[in-house]
């Protein structure tokens, strides 16, 4: 067993190695980089699967999911806290798949008006009555 002086230099030359036999260990104290021009090129057009170009200096922006809150702005009182929540919720189909498992849930256990949807929110008695 190592004791004093000797574990502070067996410890010691085991980092050293530890730290030297990384991947991409540090040179002179930076990160190696390969030189310019050693790397393979990727081509900046590159053909999908189902026949699109894709121009990688100008990739397409993303699909913005914009729902119909119109209808459902009607169905809520005008003030309720939670309001705009709710109304996003109601009109997300995957949301709302949920929040009809948590009304139903809460109907079997007869707690619907104890319930709110938020801290301020509509209970869910009232949430309820938008399902049906």
């Amino acid at each position: 067993m190592l004791t004093g002086e000797e574990k502070k230099n067996y410890q010691r030359e085991y980092m050293q190695k530890k730290r030297s036999n990384k991947a991409g260990s540090n040179i002179g104290g930076s990160n190696m980089v390969p030189p310019l021009g050693t790397l393979p090129e990727r081509p900046r057009y590159l053909t999908l699967s189902d026949g699109q170009v894709l121009d990688r200096a100008n990739p397409p922006k993303g699909k913005v999911n914009e729902y119909d809150l119109n209808g459902y702005r009607a169905l809520i009182q005008p003030g309720e806290e939670g309001e705009y929540g709710l109304i996003l919720s109601l009109a997300n189909p995957i949301r709302r798949k949920k929040l009809q498992a948590i009304t139903a849930s809460l109907k079997r256990h007869n707690v619907l008006d104890n319930v709110r949807y938020g801290i301020w929110g509509p209970t869910f008695k009232s949430i309820d009555k938008l399902f049906t």
